[in-house]
Parts: C-alpha cells; sequence; structure tokens
C-alpha cells in the first residue's frame, strides 16, 4: 500500500544524496530542490554532491555546515565548484544573505556561490582571489565524465 501523508504524521523526502529520508521541513524541501537542480539541470554527478557539508574540511578555521556542495576533482584531490546555501521560502535573499556568500567565498575557494530560498536565487562566480561577480545561474558541470 503505498504511503500517505496526514496532518499528524510528519512528511519525510528521500534525499539521494545522503540515501535517506530526512523530515521535509520548508528549508529541506529547498535543499532537496537544489540538489535535484544539480543533478539534472547542471549534471552535476552524484558521487561529487554532499549535503550537509561540514565546512571545517574545506576552511579548518570555520564553523558550520554548506548545505550542497558540487566538487570537481583537482590537485590531487577534490575541490568545491559550487556551494548553495538554502533558506526558507519565508527567509529574504538579500544584503544580508549576500555578505553571508561573501564570507564563504572567503573561507572555501569555490568558483560558484549561491543562496535561495526556492523562489529568489542570488548567484555569484568568483572573480580572482577576493572578488566576486553576480551572474544569472549556474552553468553546466564542467568536471570529468564518470
Amino acid at each position: 500500500m503505498p504511503e500517505f501523508e496526514d496532518a499528524e504524521r510528519p512528511a519525510f523526502l528521500f534525499d539521494p544524496i545522503r540515501q535517506k529520508k530526512v523530515l521535509a521541513t520548508p528549508e529541506e524541501k529547498v535543499r532537496q530542490a537544489v540538489v535535484h537542480y544539480f543533478l539534472t539541470a547542471l549534471e552535476v554527478p552524484a558521487r561529487l554532491i554532499a549535503v550537509e557539508f561540514d565546512i571545517r574540511r574545506l576552511a579548518p578555521q570555520a564553523k558550520g555546515r554548506l548545505d550542497v556542495v558540487a566538487f570537481v576533482p583537482g590537485g590531487g584531490g577534490l575541490r568545491a565548484w559550487a556551494i548553495a546555501e538554502c533558506k526558507a521560502p519565508d527567509i529574504a535573499i538579500d544584503d544580508k544573505t549576500a555578505r553571508q556568500l561573501e564570507r564563504y567565498l572567503a573561507l572555501v575557494q569555490s568558483r560558484f556561490i549561491m543562496a535561495t530560498n526556492g523562489t529568489v536565487t542570488l548567484t555569484l562566480e568568483r572573480e580572482g582571489e577576493i572578488g566576486f561577480r553576480r551572474i544569472d545561474s549556474l552553468p553546466k558541470y564542467g568536471g570529468p565524465p564518470l
């Protein structure tokens, strides 16, 4: 019998990266939409995506987790290609969010970074060591084939 949702039972989503069901909070719904976007529209291989990634693995002095990270092989290991910060739909994507992205870019050597609440998306591309510019959207993944 198929599962169904009711008001008394919490809803869950299946996360294809973490390979488990996760509570369908508003932020998690946005996070899973971003994962789907990375997999289908950008064609990032699933094996090169991390969800709820400990930022200390990329920047030991930092604290916290990155919602979604897409990696590209390089330099004898993996390096961040794009980072996505996911917000609940009722959280504004504004100047405060842009400053948060700038801080992430200062800590993590990622080419791209984006923030979205599922409706509004802000996307930045690194320019040089400390610069960045706003772009309309992320390009298709340019890493090596599987």
